[in-house]
């Protein structure tokens, strides 16, 4: 054999060796996640209802970096002693910041629409969180979290008005 060709098995050797290493997380993927929401402050009143929220995606781990699925969840607003309800339906995009770590720093987006009595429209969520893997691809995680939602503010404050609703919270989850 001669001295090009050991070079070039060396080359495609090394190649899959990296491709290899960069998909070991390929795949399926689930994550079920709760977390719990303080509204942010507004101009009309001393602050907008908390937030309870639980949900849900599923997708497809295109390499140990990038995710992308859709989901569903269910957020339960208390305000004066009501309970409304919304069920946000979202496209999810997480992303990995390390390459197959055992903890491993993330962030997450999220966009879509909600439906609900009150809380209906545009939808966005946003987290920056870590991964901790357990055996078997699967992990659990927690996360700081922004969410935005387009909301009938006439349910919480005194005017007529529609805007946006801000919060910031945590969430914590489980992957497989």
């Amino acid at each position: 054999m001669t001295v090009i060709g050991c070079q070039a098995q060396e080359a495609d050797a090394t190649k899959t060796a990296r491709y290899n290493s960069r998909h070991t997380m390929d795949g399926y993927k689930a994550f079920y996640e709760t977390g719990y929401f303080i509204g942010l402050k507004n101009q009309d009143d001393p602050k907008l209802p908390n937030k309870f929220s639980v949900t849900t995606s599923q997708g497809f781990q295109l390499n140990n970096f990038v995710y992308f699925g859709i989901g569903a969840g269910i957020d339960s607003y208390r305000h004066n002693e009501n309970c409304y309800i919304s069920v946000p339906l979202f496209a999810d995009l997480r992303v990995n910041c390390l390459n197959d770590k055992r903890v491993m720093p993330f962030f997450d987006i999220r966009m879509g629409y909600s439906m609900g009595d009150r809380a209906r429209g545009f939808y966005w969520e946003n987290q920056l969180g870590v991964r901790i893997e357990l055996k078997k691809h699967h992990a659990v995680y927690a996360a700081a979290d922004a969410v935005f939602q387009y909301t009938d503010f006439s349910t919480f404050l005194t005017n007529d008005d529609w805007g946006l609703y801000g919060a910031f919270g945590f969430k914590v989850g489980y992957e497989f």
